[in-house]
């Protein structure tokens, strides 16, 4: 596809589509509409992490990855240190928390 094929296909996306400009990471298309990416309604109880998505990927400091099947999370760190946990999944935005976890 040559640069002119791309722009035509663009603006008939765009017409296609709604008009507005989107946000990268912020917009996603719901029902032909450019609309913004809701947040995800997760809850922390110390460890626990409730009311996650079906389906979202969990990783730990970008590093292991996992998909939550419950909706809900019980974390459970073997060494001490700090620790950042991120969830994903569409269209909600990413979620992140740290968490600190002192020597036993």
């Amino acid at each position: 596809m040559n640069q002119s094929d791309a722009v035509e296909t663009a603006k008939a996306n765009q017409a296609n589509y709604g008009h507005g400009v989107a946000e990268p990471g912020l917009d996603y298309l719901k029902d032909g509409v450019l609309s913004r990416r809701p947040e995800m309604q997760i809850q922390r109880d110390g460890f626990n992490l409730v009311g996650i998505p079906i389906g979202a990927e969990l990783s730990i400091n970008d590093s292991d990855f996992y998909t939550v099947h419950d909706g809900c999370v019980e974390l459970e760190f073997d060494r001490a240190g700090s620790y950042v946990v991120r969830i994903q999944c569409a269209p909600f935005l990413p979620w992140e928390v740290a968490f600190e976890n002192s020597a036993s």
